[in-house]
């Protein structure tokens, strides 16, 4: 609810950092499932043998694995039958009986409404009426989270933190210290930069909203204490509200993050390289580039972050390297003097930029050519020096206009004017709704 709109709003959801919080938060929200099955089996006796252990965490596999089963199979019938009245307050009202029902199937054997609820979300996300659920469910979420929230705030006991402020304070940076630096080892570990490591261990810092749920079905069940309950509830809160700051402050230590670097070295390349390109990204738009230039006889080389591609491509013979392009000792390994071209094909906004200027600084008559999402950043990114901006959703509208005057047999010759007419005026004409010209 949190990472992912602030993720969201800097537009990093496709960026190295992006990718890697999105997979942790969603193995978060995973792991809530065996951890409500231990905790209610934790709750169910304070003497128990491990026979009674086992038949307990067997009744509770084997109720959720009844649960699933059954929602599997019978809950995409009930979507078909409420799809096919054709009437959307039905199907909206429905779904919503399918999610209230299930959790209290759920709730009924023993386990958690919360619990049911999430089941019950990932069936229909594997169903085929799932973008109309999301369509007609995002206002509800929307004010759900606003609900959720107000009722965290209100599980703060503001006089205990009044009197307790050491031991919520120290729990509270604890929570974020460890976290910060478990997660920042995970990513060094998987082999990516630092400065990756960095930004996805601030970003992920916080303690996540289903944790709630589990404290409070843990209060319920009397496995944690009322004095423990509440330095819990109050330092997550303080986790919380430090997140947008955290995000904000994560940028900064990254970029100072110089001195702590892999300790590994950089393989040289395997030519002396002169006059040639620069492939900052080797994804679809990298591939195709290197494709062209290998048959044209045109030497370049890859920078790539993604440390399988890295080993699979370099087995197959690819002059490419392990390494952040906004860092300038790789972008003086890839001899940025001696090239031409800079084409920069990622989709980390930040880190494109933060790779042009520096780019540009290494190089002044480099030529940087940028891929960049958005027409809006176009202006900004030709100011720093980029040679030439190709925004995606510029590009895509070519596309459209192409086929559809080729669907009326419009000749080839004028299609052509008509591309290069746009792209001479340097987008000009699609501009002009964002300045009000026309």
């Amino acid at each position: 609810a949190i990472v992912l709109k602030l993720l969201s709003d800097k537009d990093e959801l496709d960026s190295p950092q992006g990718k890697i919080s999105l997979g942790i938060l969603i193995f978060q929200d995973l792991a809530i499932v065996p951890l409500f099955l231990f905790v209610n089996l934790l709750g169910t006796s304070d003497q128990m043998n491990f026979l009674s252990i086992i038949i307990q965490l067997l009744t509770a596999f084997g109720a959720l694995a009844l649960i699933l089963i059954a929602a599997k199979y019978i809950l995409p019938h009930l979507l078909y039958w409420l799809a096919k009245l054709r009437m959307k307050e039905i199907f909206t009202v429905g779904i919503l009986l399918l999610l209230l029902g299930t959790a209290y199937l759920t709730y009924s054997l023993g386990l958690s409404l919360a619990l049911g609820a999430f089941i019950a979300g990932l069936i229909f996300s594997e169903s085929e009426y799932s973008y109309q659920i999301v369509a007609d469910f995002i206002p509800m979420r929307d004010a759900f989270n606003s609900i959720f929230f107000v009722s965290i705030g209100l599980l703060l006991n503001i006089s205990f933190v009044v009197a307790n402020p050491l031991y919520v304070i120290s729990a509270a940076l604890g929570v974020l210290i460890i976290k910060t630096l478990i997660i920042f080892s995970v990513v060094l570990y998987l082999k990516y930069p630092a400065r990756i490591a960095i930004l996805a261990g601030l970003g992920l810092a916080q303690i996540g909203e289903f944790s709630f749920i589990l404290a409070e079905q843990g209060l319920s069940l009397g496995l944690i204490s009322s004095e423990f309950s509440n330095i819990f509830f109050s330092s997550t809160i303080i986790t919380m509200i430090l997140s947008p700051f955290l995000f904000r402050f994560a940028p900064l230590v990254a970029h100072k993050s110089e001195k702590i670097k892999l300790k590994k070295e950089l393989e040289q390349p395997k030519d002396k390289l002169g006059n040639h390109v620069i492939i900052a990204g080797f994804g679809l738009n990298g591939r195709n580039l290197a494709s062209v230039l290998k048959e044209t006889g045109i030497k370049y080389v890859v920078i790539e972050m993604n440390p399988d591609t890295v080993k699979m491509e370099k087995a197959k013979g690819e002059n490419i390297i392990f390494g952040d392009i906004g860092k300038a000792e790789i972008l003086e390994h890839a001899q940025i003097k001696n090239a031409k071209v800079m084409v920069i094909a990622i989709s980390d906004a930040s880190t494109s930029r933060r790779a042009l200027r520096l780019a540009k600084e290494l190089n002044k008559n480099l030529c940087v050519i940028v891929r960049t999402r958005f027409m809006s950043e176009t202006d900004d990114l030709i100011k720093m020096g980029a040679g030439m901006v190709i925004p995606e959703e510029f590009e895509t509208s070519i596309q459209i206009f192409r086929k559809v005057l080729e669907e009326f047999h419009i000749p080839l010759n004028v299609i052509m004017q008509q591309v290069t007419l746009l792209r001479g005026e340097s987008y000009k004409y699609l501009r002009s709704d964002e300045t009000g010209v026309h």
